[in-house]
């Protein structure tokens, strides 16, 4: 299990590297192995996705970002036949 931080650890780390001059790097990932690999690679962020599912029917990565679950559940429907949510 990775190692938990508190909201000011976390900033005070990010602020110290900021003060040395270090450039931040942020990478996308879902909830998985590559944010596993990322956090033994010394990322100093990790963006977590809700975009897997989607992507495995086709869909775009964006197509998490649409405003209503509605539309999402009607979009869903169209790759995988299931019923959705009305």
């Amino acid at each position: 299990m990775a190692p938990r931080f508190t909201r000011e650890e976390v900033l005070a780390r990010l602020r110290k590297e900021m003060s040395a001059g270090n450039a931040l790097f942020m990478a996308s990932c879902g909830s998985g192995i590559v944010a596993k690999f990322l956090e033994r690679a010394g990322c100093d962020m990790a963006g977590v996705y809700n975009a897997v599912k989607l992507r495995t029917y086709g869909a775009g990565s964006m197509m998490g970002m649409l405003v209503g679950l509605t539309l999402r559940w009607k979009l869903l429907r169209h790759y995988d036949g299931t019923k959705g949510c009305s």
